[in-house]
């Protein structure tokens, strides 16, 4: 019985929001009017009529946050969505646009009235004449054709971009970015696994750490989203203003920080296409990497799968004793 409450209470920390999680929530909530938490299920027996129904009952569908990886052949994605008062300060009146995005494709309903087919991104009207409080019933048939199935994004667009859109959405990563920084995690994660080695070769002592983890947490706190909710942008300027101030020991140890980025090409070598034509593809995107090294000094490429180099050694020698070059001189 002690195990199983210590589980628990070890499930709960994991999953409790931290006031950074909140504050990130909402601003983009409020930047993009972003829906996260979905309902989804596979199962096919009722119609888009049906399930788009104010008075169905998804209760006993699973959950999934947007971009979380789902490994199955195609599903139901709903959810009921509430058109804010306002998105990043602005009354929302006038046409709305619903943005999706599906790995792969999708179909999309809106109370019940199709939409159409969508390719990878969608964007389609929400409604002509939005009002706030208005709600919808969002239905997307996802697809997926390899690899795990992802609903990616689903926000309502104003079609006009601002500068204090780009604002909140600087705001968000910083702290999103910063909570991850000042944290022991050490996990390591791809598509499928995630893993936590254990290894943390940081040099800044434990007690500062722990210092500016509850300095972000108590900043975040700070932020007046309420004002940013209710249209008051001043007030939640001023709020942001005094913040940047407090979280200057922060950004100084983010400094301290090393950040390597290097270019890959993503080349899906068995996919819809015969193995010719993949060895086109790789000839074109290195002659390509090729022309980048010559023109921008410090680029740096990666590709990871052994056969392609082999496809290059066999019939472009020639590009493959570039590309060998290249690897000699570290890039």
């Amino acid at each position: 019985m002690k195990k199983i409450i210590l589980l628990l209470l070890i499930q709960f920390t994991l999953n409790a929001q931290t006031n950074v999680d909140k504050l990130v929530e909402r601003l983009d909530l409020l930047s993009d009017a972003s829906f996260d938490n979905w309902k989804y299920s596979t199962n096919f027996s009722l119609t888009p009529v049906e399930l788009s129904s104010t008075t169905f009952d998804d209760s006993e569908w699973k959950n999934s946050k947007l971009n979380e990886s789902l490994y199955l052949d195609s599903c139901w994605f709903r959810k009921s969505v509430e058109i804010p008062k306002y998105i990043a300060g602005i009354l929302v009146t006038g046409p709305l646009k619903f943005i999706n995005a599906v790995d792969d494709y999708s179909y999309i309903w809106i109370d019940g009235e199709s939409r159409g087919k969508f390719g990878w991104d969608a964007e389609t009207i929400l409604t002509g004449n939005a009002e706030p409080g208005q709600k919808f019933v969002v239905l997307i048939k996802a697809i997926n054709t390899g690899g795990p199935l992802r609903l990616i994004e689903a926000r309502i667009s104003l079609g006009v971009e601002s500068a204090l859109q780009n604002l909140i959405r600087n705001l968000s990563t910083s702290f999103r970015v910063g909570q991850k920084l000042v944290s022991f995690d050490t996990y390591q994660t791809n598509a499928s696994v995630k893993v936590d080695p254990g290894i943390d070769n940081s040099k800044v002592k434990k007690e500062r750490r722990e210092e500016l983890q509850k300095l972000i947490q108590k900043l975040a706190a700070k932020i007046n989203v309420d004002a940013l909710a209710n249209g008051d942008t001043t007030k939640f300027l001023s709020s942001v203003d005094e913040v940047k101030k407090e979280l200057k020991p922060i950004a100084e140890f983010a400094k301290s920080f090393t950040l390597q980025f290097t270019a890959n090409a993503h080349i899906d070598a068995a996919w819809l296409w015969r193995k010719k034509e993949t060895e086109e593809v790789c000839k074109r995107t290195f002659s390509a990497v090729m022309n980048m090294f010559k023109t921008r000094p410090g680029f740096t490429y990666t590709q990871s799968q052994a056969a392609l180099y082999e496809w290059m050694q066999n019939d472009y020698p020639d590009l493959f004793s570039q590309i060998k070059s290249y690897v000699d001189n570290g890039r």
